[in-house]
């Protein structure tokens, strides 16, 4: 049996982020890279893992590149920032 991890669950958040973002139905993408709704579906739960070449034709359909599928959404407010604010309440 094949055990998923963290980042197959991020890069399909990340799916199903851009697709919302982009106002792009699941039916529509999956046919725009040749795969099942329900694999598609399957990737965005992460409880299948993506291919690199498949990857890069989800990107291209969803206008971005690769890399866009590793990264946390950005919050605008940084872990590090927070501990600092934190510290320096504490320091009063």
């Amino acid at each position: 049996m094949t055990q998923f991890n963290d980042l197959d669950t991020l890069i399909g958040r990340r799916i199903r982020l851009r697709k919302v973002q982009l106002g792009i139905e699941a039916k529509s993408l999956a046919a725009d890279v040749k795969i099942t709704m329900a694999r598609l579906q399957a990737f965005e739960a992460g409880t299948e893992r993506i291919g690199a070449a498949l990857l890069a034709e989800i990107a291209a359909a969803l206008g971005v590149s690769s890399a866009f599928f590793y990264s946390a959404p950005r919050t605008g407010f940084s872990r590090r920032r927070q501990t600092q604010a934190d510290g320096r309440a504490g320091a009063r």
